[in-house]
């Protein structure tokens, strides 16, 4: 697989990703239910930690394992630049 082939698939692969953790970001919002009151400020703290905490949750497993597969990309193309392929070609 070429350079650039790699680059496409990791490309569509974080596409992907994101698309499938933003689906079950907003399947599973948190939502008041009926019987409370809208208007009370215990209700209205407690549905604001509620979002704080599911938006960090999702925010962090959508892109912590984008950076990881970014630094291993980078770390494999750091290796393979400037070494001699069987031909005796640089591959710069």
């Amino acid at each position: 697989m070429t350079q650039s082939q790699t680059c496409i698939s990791c490309l569509l692969l974080a596409v992907v990703w994101i698309s499938i953790m933003a689906v079950l970001a907003y399947v599973n919002w948190p939502h008041f239910p009926l019987d409370l009151s809208p208007v009370d400020p215990s209700t209205v703290a407690a549905m604001r930690q509620a979002v704080l905490k599911h938006v960090a949750v999702y925010a962090a497993v959508a892109v912590i394992p984008l950076l990881i597969l970014w630094l291993v990309l980078r770390w494999r193309r750091a290796g393979s630049v400037g070494t001699a392929g069987e031909s005796g070609v640089s591959r710069e």
